[in-house]
Order: C-alpha cells, then sequence, then structure tokens
C-alpha cells in the first residue's frame, strides 16, 4: 500500500518553483529557509510515531506535518489531527509560519484529567 492509498491521505505533495527538492522531500513555494527541527512526542502520537523524538527537515509547521505522515503513516497523520503544538515551549498555531532555526515542537495530543 502506498502513502497516497492509506486511509487520511489527501496527496498534497508541495514541490518548490524550481521543482527542487528538500533532504526529505519537495518545498512549498513560500517555504522559509529549512531548518532540522526536532520533534518530541508525547501520550499517543509517541505510539504512532513508534519514537519519544526524532529530527525532521522543515520550514513550517504544516511541512513539518506532511514530513511527519510521510513518515509514520495514516495512524500518526490521523492522531494530529486533534494535536497541539508548542515550538521552543509556545504554543504555535499558524502552521505556515516560518519555524526558528533548530525549533524543537513538542507534540500534543489531548490530555484527559486535570
Amino acid at each position: 500500500m502506498s502513502a497516497s492509498d492509506e486511509p487520511g491521505y489527501h496527496g498534497n505533495m508541495p514541490v518548490d518553483q524550481a521543482g527542487g527538492r528538500g533532504a526529505d522531500g519537495p518545498l512549498p513555494p513560500d517555504a522559509g529557509p529549512v531548518t532540522t527541527v526536532r520533534v518530541r512526542y508525547f501520550g499517543g502520537t509517541r505510539a504512532a510515531a513508534g519514537a519519544a523524538e526524532e529530527d525532521h527537515q522543515a520550514s513550517t509547521l504544516a511541512e513539518l506535518l506532511d514530513r511527519m505522515g510521510e513518515s509514520h503513516g495514516w495512524r500518526l497523520r490521523a492522531a494530529l489531527r486533534a494535536c497541539s503544538f508548542l515550538v521552543n515551549g509556545t504554543q504555535w498555531r499558524d502552521r505556515h509560519a516560518v519555524l526558528p532555526s533548530s525549533a524543537t515542537v513538542d507534540v500534543l495530543p489531548p490530555f484527559a484529567g486535570g
């Protein structure tokens, strides 16, 4: 089964203006500088990713989420839909804003309890 056949995959693969590729794949036309981002998974996203943390290259959170989904498949993509994200400890809502250089992104699924 290819990634595009998996449930929840919409196949919107961005390509940069020159048709080039970054280290992990195509770049969107409006991408800022690509940086290595440390991703830390918590709760169910850790199980879906099969890792506590890993590095990816991306310029925006949207690009990072695409790369994470490509790497780990539909289970992680489905889990990411309900998550919130911290970038260097600050809640990050704009998925198209350029990530800071060498950022740490925490992937936080919904938590129960008080």
